[in-house]
């Protein structure tokens, strides 16, 4: 199933991998690897760094919330759609504040740092993902969206809006589109085993990349007294510690949650996105289970 921003850890997970071999730091303005045209059309965008983009805190606009989002979506549905498609709808809108002085959650910032790791790699930053990490770790159920459509197939996923009484199926709209900001199509297993690898005291990546993605210093403090990394959640529940995050999209619901203390992983998919059929009856699920095991 498509994972939406449930994907966002693997690509800050790659970033941070980047900056520990040395080919790019996260503490670089944008402007080392984006071209005068782009920054010229980001307000503050010769300021913000790599790591704001990642954690939230770059005051870039979500190009979401663009009344275009949608029509863009649904427009040519055969066509593959990647994520300077997206940013257009991102450019010459007005920032939410200053890079560093607030926290705002954006999906633009994942669409610039997948261009940015592009090149670095001096390629589409989806290969990096399979070598670095969907292989290692055995995930094949797991690919990017769109550029490896070729790779396997997803299930329907069904939508209905507020003010519409007809539901929707939206795999043919959302099949050919690749965006950095909701990279993967994965399984409930693949999703589980790549939370625990990167958590777990046996993990397989170094404790420098552990502390970049989610080291308590680089924490942004959340509503939960917790923190978020580079694109993961890190938040206690009693003795415990969460690492997770969600994802929602046309069609789609993911919810993937590592306990560290307990070795639990909790991973649910739902192919709904329908309020509050959907995504109350996730929410509920989540919540059964997290008192159930705690």
């Amino acid at each position: 199933m498509p994972t939406a921003s449930a994907g966002k850890p693997m690509i800050g997970l790659l970033a941070a991998m980047l900056a520990d071999d040395n080919l790019l730091s996260l503490d670089d303005t944008i402007d080392t690897w984006l071209s005068e045209d782009i920054i010229n059309q980001i307000p503050n965008g010769s300021e913000m760094t790599l790591r704001q983009l990642l954690n939230h805190t770059s005051g870039i606009y979500n190009y979401v919330d663009n009344e275009g989002y949608l029509d863009l979506l649904i427009a040519e549905p055969d066509k593959i759609k990647i994520d300077m498609d997206f940013l257009v709808l991102a450019l010459n809108q007005p920032a939410y504040f200053k890079p560093g002085e607030g926290n705002e959650y954006s999906n633009t910032g994942y669409l610039l740092a997948g261009l940015i790791m592009d090149q670095v790699l001096g390629m589409h930053h989806s290969i990096a993902l399979r070598e670095r990490i969907f292989v290692p770790l055995g995930m094949e159920a797991t690919y990017y969206r769109g550029i490896e459509k070729d790779q396997g197939d997803f299930i329907s996923g069904y939508h209905k809006f507020d003010d519409d009484d007809e539901t929707y199926e939206t795999k043919s709209f959302l099949e050919n589109v690749s965006q950095a900001s909701s990279p993967v199509i994965s399984s409930v297993e693949n999703m589980a085993l790549f939370m625990k690898s990167v958590v777990a005291e046996q993990s397989f990546i170094n404790d420098s990349i552990k502390n970049e993605f989610f080291g308590v210093q680089q924490l942004i403090p959340n509503n939960s007294n917790g923190g978020y990394g580079l694109g993961i959640n890190v938040d206690p529940i009693g003795d415990n510690t969460a690492y997770y995050h969600a994802g929602l999209s046309y069609g789609y619901h993911t919810q993937n949650i590592y306990i560290k203390e307990k070795d639990l992983s909790i991973t649910a998919f739902i192919n709904c996105s329908t309020a509050p059929i959907c995504e109350s009856a996730m929410d509920s699920l989540i919540r059964k289970v997290l008192d159930n095991e705690l």
